[in-house]
């Protein structure tokens, strides 16, 4: 008691030090994977970007464009989904975002240029790490290149098991929803659809629900490890809830942009993330 009353005490006169960090003046910003966690067996890499800071893109609040570029040198561009982005986070700007430029909001936010540079120093700090990586980084206005952040990316890969007839599964069962959005972690699971008015009420999601939103909030994350599958409307396949979804191994289908539209809280659905399909009821062959 003695102890704890002089530590008191002491902690009350201890100087605070505070943490003083500049913001990059980000132009475009998002997050690198220099691997495909759904397929490493593929030669390549993954970009998520949009104008302005990042935090949209791991937030999964905002439209974003996707890349799939090489891995092997020049780091060509595979594919390309290009979004219209009508909101940004402005660097230094007061409140909480800004509206893109119109003659910006179309148009894609990487060059294939600064593609091929983004993913070629992805693979450098992936060979000095020794494994694949999830980067966050930065382009400024001077076309200078930030790497803000450099994580350990987690793959793996789900047990490729027989799977039925998919013809005779489209018979029998009606489609909901068909090639919407991008897989972000491949499986299969079903359940009663449940979507969330707000943060509070994650609360009370039930075990084994399918959870259904339209962001891709990293507040969601704590609904994952009871979720048998999780649809959105907005997300990449790089952001934070993605990323939480494949280390509890749940399937997970983002960037829909119509999931909320057609599904709806009284619904059992089979999410198919393996052919990126969603069955009404109960497919109990898949």
């Amino acid at each position: 008691l003695e102890y704890r009353i002089r530590a008191d005490a002491f902690s009350t006169e201890m100087a605070m030090p505070v943490l003083y960090q500049s913001m990059v003046p980000s132009r475009v910003a998002g997050v690198l994977y220099t691997l495909d966690p759904n397929l490493p067996e593929r030669e390549e890499t993954i970009l998520s970007a949009t104008w302005g800071l990042g935090t949209s893109v791991v937030g999964g609040d905002a439209a974003a464009d996707t890349f799939r570029a090489s891995r092997e040198p020049p780091h060509r561009v595979i594919d390309q989904d290009i979004h219209s982005k009508l909101w940004m986070q402005v660097p230094g700007a007061p409140g909480p975002r800004g509206e893109v430029p119109q003659d910006l909001q179309d148009a894609p936010s990487l060059t294939p240029q600064d593609i091929a540079r983004i993913v070629e120093t992805g693979l450098v700090l992936e060979r000095y790490f020794k494994q694949p990586l999830d980067v966050e980084w930065s382009l400024d206005h001077t076309g200078k290149l930030w790497v803000l952040q450099a994580r350990p990316m987690h793959v793996s890969t789900p047990e490729s098991l027989p799977r039925p007839d998919s013809s005779e599964i489209a018979r029998s069962h009606r489609i909901v929803m068909s090639d919407c959005g991008t897989i972000a972690y491949r499986g299969i699971g079903a359940g009663q659809v449940w979507i969330p008015r707000d943060e509070s009420d994650l609360s009370g999601f039930p075990t084994g629900a399918v959870l259904v939103s339209r962001s891709a909030a990293p507040a969601l994350a704590k609904a994952v490890p009871k979720a048998s599958a999780i649809v959105t409307d907005l997300g990449t396949t790089t952001g934070h809830l993605a990323t939480v979804a494949r280390e509890f191994r749940v399937p997970t289908i983002v960037d829909t942009r119509v999931a909320t539209q057609l599904l709806r809280g009284e619904d059992v659905v089979t999410v198919d993330a393996e052919e990126n399909v969603i069955y009404r009821g109960r497919v109990h062959g898949l």
